[in-house]
């Protein structure tokens, strides 16, 4: 009655009789984690508070756990692991029978036993105890365990044979089935057998991200909250192949392997290379792309990058998983050339250059055969030809049906994956069956042993292996890992249409109120369901009216999703009149539309799904309409993993941008490249066809998808497209699509020249042709350009596509007027076809079109060199035939027709002047031949050209669907300044003047420099050339200088020098930036006289001390290609880890110091001295004959073994350190298991 309320303090302060710094109000139960002193006060109406009562509670630490139970038989080099359950709290142990206290050994990883540990009775004690801030000490743990010095656990490589022979049979077989994971929410794991000092390890999905729980029950960090293992969720594999750009990819495996290793995770169970065959696959989000190669090496620079930081990654799904109708043990027949050209192709680019740790098999068939359990395709194929060096396990449930051995007693799901060298069976295995195929003489133990050991070799490499602790901790690596998925979202997105609207292009938005329409504007989808999602800090997610509202400031956004409108089907549906009324309040309109994707289903061909629905039709129709009677820009944003049918509606957007799944960064990079902030730079990895259902022309020949009629049944599908996938099949079939393979536009436009092949010919399977190509920014705007090399090859006795991706490289940010010449190699097995009838790799004779484009409609150069005989490159075992006849598709090659349009037309005018356009275009045909052909242009609005600036222009070929292109410079004459950056102080200096972008012959110049006299002295001025005659300088005016000149004959052109004006930095003057800018600038023009105004620009230059870098840069690149070429190894010539790690470190120092432009003098010659140094010791620490031989007897032997082993254990913060650290062979401070085995390895027999 009196309205009591209880407040209290659990930090030992008195409370406060209101909520006030540490008092709080209570009305829950109070969790108390460690010792505290809770105090409490009653405060109730009309009376006085109560008296604070005080509660001590003392909070002992759970006492330490051990790996290995007491009683365990244990060898030389066990690993001990020791946990408790308290979170926060550390471990302190002995091993010599003593009680352990707070003073004793700090447990900071596995306590490596050795023989040194026995007592008299061959027993190695283990007591520890658990303490630490807010907790008593912990009761004291006491593991016994009897040491024999002939048992061996696995501790290395060594030592994989001897293990296996003391494993028990059931042993070995449990192994061969997977286990629960150590990491709370892990798909699976590797089972754990602790007497012999095999761990568990923790396998995690997926291709997005590490999958785990959130929030896992029972832990708290260190600050004793509830532990959250929040991971980064990265853009889909779909939208990441769309980057196109492997550096980058590279990068977010390491960001992606960090985060790995510091939750606790083993391996990754992705990404997924399976080829997009239909684009209704329910799993394109996670799989890269429709061609092999982009796939192959997308996913290797991924996983190059996730196992450099010491974790693994898995592939897969092996091979041929490109429907999930029907997915299990789905009959697929496919031809061997289509399975090794296409299919299997981009595991093997994968395999042969990133070795990933583990291949997960796939749940269908292969020409009657499950994938599991296919010797050839595991053990042919992927470990003997391909030198897989490591494990393979089955998908979850995916054990397939004993179909590759005939019938026969033993032979049984189980016992055939073990048979064929499937290593694991996850999620469990089956004891029960793998023994019956033993008993029955089907597989033998030996083959059970060949599993096991790829098993402990993965094992071995392990985190968990290597004592790494479970993190309780927030993840470090937060943003600085989204800031990585920021840069693969907006170089992932394909910006597919961008119309000019009122004189400017659609996008980007700079200016104007922005209305975002569509119910996904405030609904994004960050990525796949199933195994492609990720549990990410949802706090971080930003949709896309607030993304926008962060970062535009050209006006407000007006968010229709809070305006009311009627809903129809999921959709909102304003009335004519309402829309009217927001299109007239903005500039812009962007419409959202998304699909979510994920596994166990494909996608359907239904509205709502591959096509909209009618109330998305009706938005479309209603704000198109609007717009363009308004003159305003239309905008269509896709939010999907894959694509809807869009040639229904393209036509009308202004601009459409695919911005795929983003993940974590959801609508941050999207806004971004809606206003510019950033530029897209993504190319389709996949075609979007016309559509999924019907034919080109009503030609039954010509489906719009290849894989239409034989796509989505779960009785079984027959890939008789053949190799005719994705681009190969439109471009052979002269079938139209929406946007084809590989292309996407950007904010920039680039020119393509000098493409060089470093040869003519190809006359060896050793040859090697280099293409390269010249790509220059012409346009204002920095950006990204893909650039793409196809070859032709000749059909001869094989059929051929057109063309095939056989390289791709992406430019760096180019400026305006910046150009960067990309390569690629060409070897023979990248110009080979496979031979069926010779089960053999062939480079047939002929010529052969080497094509550098845009995409694979849009070429821009060809050249060609000759192959005069076969070339047989690799003849492989002949295996994996189909199990029944494929009715292949063939071209008709009766039926010639135009396949793409070279189209390297780039075009500059003055202003004001209408281009003159060619009445011809290259074009490729379906043959592989290149003919002119006629076009004809669209009309162009002189407004187009009225002022600088760029455009383009689409033409009609004849006989074509396909649109050539002509990019359109229109140029104003320019008075261009070129100058140093930076100037020392007191330096003399000279400013070059040059005439820009000069069509009409100039023979005069009046042109006026501004400067800053308080920074600059004006020396003199000189011409450029004998021809050019300096009539008038006049600098009377302060920081000012006129110039009249004259030009005898002439000058015109670009960039072309007229006059050089000199310059000296004022005595005092430093570290200041100033202009010198040109501030009128008239031209006399022939033959009229006309003065022509031209556009004026200025240079900033930097007064600075500069501060030589050379002598540092010298010892970078020395040190570098020392680092390069060191090999880590114990052998004569190689050097330790700890070494090369720590010469890395110097390295990375010195860097930081030279890309500093900050650095003083003092500084770099400082890092100079110290990397020259890094540089004597990391030589002097090479392994030689001597190293190792601690007691001088001219050998490695046991005696220096013993040294090892009698300061084992010790460091730096012992008192026994001076002595005990020649037996830190390693330099890591400490003497550990490292040493032993470096000693070990270096015996001789």
């Amino acid at each position: 009655s009196y309205n009591a309320q209880i407040y209290y303090t659990t930090d030992g302060t008195d409370p406060e009789t209101s909520v006030t710094g540490s008092t709080k109000l209570y009305n829950s139960a109070i969790s108390i984690s460690t010792s505290t002193t809770l105090k409490a006060i009653t405060v109730a109406e009309s009376l006085n508070p109560s008296d604070i009562a005080t509660y001590n509670y003392t909070i002992t630490a759970v006492a330490p756990t051990s790996n290995l139970v007491s009683g365990a038989i244990v060898g030389e080099g066990m690993r001990i692991q020791l946990s408790s359950s308290t979170s926060g709290a550390s471990i302190y142990y002995t091993t010599d029978g003593s009680d352990p206290t707070t003073e004793s050994t700090l447990y900071s990883g596995p306590i490596i036993l050795s023989g040194a540990m026995a007592d008299s009775s061959n027993n190695i004690i283990i007591k520890a105890v658990a303490a630490g801030s807010g907790y008593t000490t912990s009761s004291i743990s006491t593991f016994t365990y009897i040491f024999d010095p002939d048992f061996v656990t696995l501790t290395d490589e060594a030592s994989i044979d001897k293990v296996i022979s003391q494993m028990t049979l059931d042993e070995k077989v449990a192994l061969l089935g997977g286990s629960s994971g150590r990491l709370a929410g892990s798909a699976g794991g590797t089972l754990a057998i602790s007497r012999l000092g095999i761990p568990g390890t923790s396998l995690s999905d997926g291709p997005a991200g590490i999958r785990i729980t959130l929030r896992p029950s029972g832990f708290t960090d260190s600050q004793g909250n509830q532990t959250v293992r929040a991971a980064t969720w990265w853009p889909n594999g779909a939208a990441r192949a769309s980057t196109w750009n492997t550096a980058l990819e590279e990068q977010m495996g390491i960001a992606w392997g960090k985060e790995m290793y510091f939750f606790g995770n083993d391996l990754l169970l992705g990404p997924g290379a399976n080829i997009h065959r239909h684009v209704l696959n329910g799993r394109n989000f996670e799989y890269y792309s429709e061609d092999p190669l982009l796939s192959g090496k997308i996913g290797a620079a991924e996983i190059i990058g996730i196992q450099s930081e010491g974790v693994g990654a898995t592939i897969k799904h092996y091979a041929a998983n490109n429907q999930e109708t029907g997915r299990n043990n789905l009959p697929t027949t496919i031809s061997k050339r289509a399975l090794r050209e296409i299919y299997l192709k981009s595991f093997e680019y994968i395999i042969r250059e990133s070795q990933p740790w583990a291949v997960m098999t796939a749940y269908n068939q292969i020409n009657g055969v499950s994938t599991a359990q296919d010797y050839d395709l595991i053990t042919t194929v992927l470990r003997e030809e391909w030198g897989f060096e490591g494990f393979v396990m089955t998908d979850w449930s995916g054990q397939g049906n004993a179909s590759y051995w005939p019938s026969q007693p033993g032979n049984n799901a189980y016992s055939s994956l073990v048979k064929a060298g499937n290593d694991v069976c996850e999620p469990r295995g089956n004891v029960n069956n793998v023994n019956a195929g033993l008993q029955a003489g089907f597989i033998t133990e030996d083959d059970i042993d060949a599993c096991v050991r790829r098993i402990l070799e993965y094992v071995i490499k392990t985190p968990s292996f290597k004592g790494k602790e479970l993190s309780t901790e927030p993840n470090p690596y937060a943003d600085e890992n989204e800031a990585i998925a920021f840069n693969v979202s907006v170089e992932s997105m394909v910006l597919l249409k961008n119309n000019t609207v009122a004189d400017k292009p659609a996008l980007p938005i700079t200016n104007g109120n922005i209305a975002t329409i569509g119910n996904a504007t405030s609904s994004l989808v960050l990525g796949g369901t199933g195994s492609g999602s990720v549990n990410a800090d949802s706090s971080r997610y930003v949709q896309l009216v607030q993304a926008l509202r962060n970062i535009y400031t050209g006006g407000d956004i007006i968010d229709a999703t809070t305006l009311g409108y009627a809903q129809v089907s999921g959709e909102m549906q304003p009335t004519e009149e309402q829309l009217t009324d927001l299109v007239n309040e903005v500039g812009s309109v962007v419409l959202t539309i998304k699909r979510t994707s994920g596994e166990f289903s494909d996608v359907r061909t239904t509205k709502g799904a591959y096509y909209l629905t009618d109330a998305e039709q009706n938005l479309i129709d209603l704000a198109s309409r609007i717009c363009r009677e308004a003159g305003k820009p239309f905008v269509v944003v896709l939010n999907m993993g894959t694509f809807v049918e869009m040639e229904s509606w393209k036509d009308k957007a202004d601009a459409i941008l695919l911005v795929w799944e983003p993940g974590i960064v959801v609508a941050k990079p999207i806004a971004a490249v809606l206003t510019g902030a950033a530029n897209p730079s993504g190319k389709l990895s996949t075609t979007i066809p016309i559509d999924v259902q019907g034919y080109y022309n009503d030609d039954p020949t010509k489906p719009y998808a290849p894989a239409q009629d034989n796509f989505g049944t779960s009785s079984g599908v027959i890939y008789d497209e053949d190799i005719y996938v994705g681009y190969r099949y439109y471009d052979a079939f002269n079938v139209p699509v929406s946007y084809e393979f590989g292309y996407g536009m950007n904010y920039s436009a680039f020119e393509y020249s000098n493409l060089q092949l470093s040869s003519s010919t190809f006359d060896s399977i050793d040859s090697t042709i280099n293409v390269s190509v010249d790509i220059k920014n012409i346009s204002p705007v920095p950006g990204k350009e893909v650039v793409q090399f196809y070859v032709g090859a000749p059909g001869k006795s094989m059929p051929k596509p057109v063309k095939e991706l056989k390289g791709f490289a992406k430019t760096n940010e180019l400026v305006k007027g910046e150009s960067q010449t990309v390569s690629t190699t060409l070897d023979a097995m990248l110009l080979a076809s496979f031979d069926e009838a010779r089960s053999s790799w062939v480079v047939e004779p002929g010529t052969y079109k080497v094509y550098a484009a845009a995409s694979s409609k849009d070429i821009r150069q060809v050249a060609t060199f000759t192959v005069e005989d076969e070339l047989v490159v690799e003849t492989v075992n002949d295996v994996l035939a189909p199990d029944k006849d494929i009715d292949k598709f063939k071209p008709d090659q009766s039926q010639v027709a135009i396949s793409s349009i070279i189209n390297n037309i780039n075009i500059s005018t003055p202003a004001g002047v209408a281009p003159v356009l060619p009445s011809v275009v290259q074009a490729v045909y379906t043959d592989g031949s290149l003919k002119d052909v006629p076009v004809t242009w669209d009309s162009i609005d002189p407004s187009s050209y009225a002022n600088a600036g760029r455009f383009t222009v689409y033409g009609t070929v004849a006989d074509s669907l396909l649109k050539a292109v002509a990019n359109i410079n229109v140029t104003e004459p320019t008075v261009v300044l070129s100058a140093p950056a930076a100037v020392i102080p007191e330096d003399t200096f000279t400013v070059g003047i040059s005439l820009d972008y000069i069509l009409q012959d100039v023979y005069a110049e009046d042109i006026t420099l501004k400067y800053d006299p308080a920074v600059f002295d004006y020396i003199e001025v000189t011409p450029a050339n004998e021809s050019i005659k300096i009539l008038k300088q006049d600098p009377s005016e302060t920081g000012t200088l006129r110039i009249i000149a004259a030009n005898i004959g002439g000058v015109a052109g670009d960039s072309t020098p007229i006059l050089d004006v000199s310059f000296k930095v004022k005595e005092g003057i430093v570290n200041v930036s100033s202009d010198i800018s040109v501030s009128t600038a008239k031209l006399g023009v022939m033959p009229e006289g006309t003065v022509v105004e031209a556009d004026l620009t200025s240079k900033t230059i930097d007064v600075v001390i500069v501060v030589d870098k050379s002598a540092l840069g010298a010892a970078i690149s020395a040190a570098q290609s020392l680092y390069d070429n060191a090999v880590v190894g114990t052998d004569d010539g190689n050097y330790r880890q700890a070494d090369k790690t720590a010469f890395g470190e110097a390295i990375a120092a010195a860097n930081a110091v030279y890309t500093d432009p900050n650095a003083s003098q003092t500084e770099v010659d400082d890092a100079t001295a110290a990397l020259n140094a890094a540089i004597a010791a990391f030589e002097a620490s090479v392994i030689t004959a001597e190293t190792g031989d601690i007691n001088d007897s001219s050998e490695i032997d046991v005696g220096d073994l013993a040294i090892i082993a009698y300061y084992y254990g010790a460091d730096p913060t012992g008192e026994n350190w001076a002595e005990a650290k020649i037996a830190d062979i390693n330099k890591d401070n400490k003497v550990d298991i490292e040493d032993l085995a470096f000693i070990a390895s270096r015996m001789k027999d």
